[in-house]
């Protein structure tokens, strides 16, 4: 059973990462977690603690409870920050100069 639930974590994992494109690669470079051990979670040889969760849910934009039971649970973020979450942190650094540029130059214009 617990084998099951482990498998059953570790493909919600997978098909969430698929759904938003991300290689375990960029994953792991968001979460500053192991290819290695992506790897290991999406085959269901490895568990995760709860500061592994809490990184993974946060860079998937999961709930912990869909995570770990399968409910629906999103939470709920912004177009932008979902785009963002998307990125490696170099490239989220480089898209927040580029956004703090563009609000600046806006709102001097007015």
């Amino acid at each position: 059973m617990k084998d099951d639930l482990i498998i059953q974590i570790g493909k919600r994992v997978r098909n969430r990462r698929e759904a938003l494109g991300l290689t375990r690669e960029q994953l792991a470079e968001q979460t500053e977690l192991s290819v290695h051990f992506f790897a290991e979670i999406e085959l269901g040889r490895k568990c995760m603690s709860a500061r592994s969760l809490y990184k993974v849910a946060k860079a998937l934009n999961l709930s912990a409870d869909f995570i770990l039971f399968g409910e629906e649970g999103e939470t709920k973020k912004t177009k932008l920050e979902n785009m963002l979450s998307r990125l490696s942190k170099k490239d989220r650094e480089h898209a927040e100069i580029i956004l703090e540029n563009y609000v600046m130059a806006v709102t001097d214009k007015n």
